[in-house]
């Protein structure tokens, strides 16, 4: 197309062709820069998506522990209340089993007898005292009083019985240096058994 002669022509070929390369450079930098707008923008959906989960993992970390420490609280607590149930039922056993034996004078006196002659027939000391409880005393002179007349090993002892206020239910033997001691009072002996009698407890109550 000639257009030398005419100056309008070429003036309005130079815009034309000029507004062509506007467009052109305009595209390319629309083109850029939506390139990078979908890049910064997908960049920072990244970022944040990442950020959600590092939150999401936290809040659900937290909750698994708050979770766990309810837990490991409320396992606390039954276990405070179970424990506190035995114990209350093992002191009441105790107490029904020291009246039992207390009140059921046949065996309560056989009881006394067959341990009292075992433990005095065993220490080997000249002089023994012997404490019972006050409501005992005079059932274990009795019994002190047999034993000397038929136990050989017994009536060659030196023996004294004493009233302890302490005591309840059965007795306490000891050598005069108390280098030697038995325990034969209710409370002592059912302490011994104290771990069964919570097992048998745990079992009855909760079927542990």
């Amino acid at each position: 197309m000639e257009i030398l002669g005419d100056p309008a022509r070429l003036a309005e070929h130079v815009i034309n062709k000029a507004l062509k390369r506007i467009d052109e450079i305009y595209g390319e930098y629309k083109r850029d820069l939506s390139k990078i707008f979908h890049e910064r923008i997908e960049k920072i959906l990244r970022e944040e998506e990442k950020r959600l989960e590092d939150n999401i993992r936290n809040l659900e970390y937290s909750f698994e522990s708050y979770r766990s420490k309810l837990d490991i609280e409320e396992r606390n607590r039954l276990s405070k209340e179970a424990n506190q149930l035995i114990d209350e039922a093992y002191r009441e056993a105790s107490e029904r089993i020291i009246n039992f034996m207390i009140s059921n004078k046949p065996i309560y006196r056989k009881f006394l007898a067959k341990n009292l002659e075992r433990v005095l027939r065993d220490i080997r000391s000249e002089y023994v005292i012997i404490e019972t409880d006050p409501e005992t005393v005079e059932l274990i002179r009795d019994i002190v009083n047999e034993l000397i007349k038929d136990v050989s090993e017994v009536g060659n002892k030196k023996l004294r019985v004493e009233v302890n206020e302490r005591l309840r239910g059965g007795f306490i033997v000891y050598s005069e240096t108390k280098d030697v001691v038995y325990r034969y009072d209710l409370v002592s002996l059912i302490n011994n058994l104290e771990e069964e009698l919570k097992l048998v407890i745990n079992k009855t109550l909760f079927g542990g």
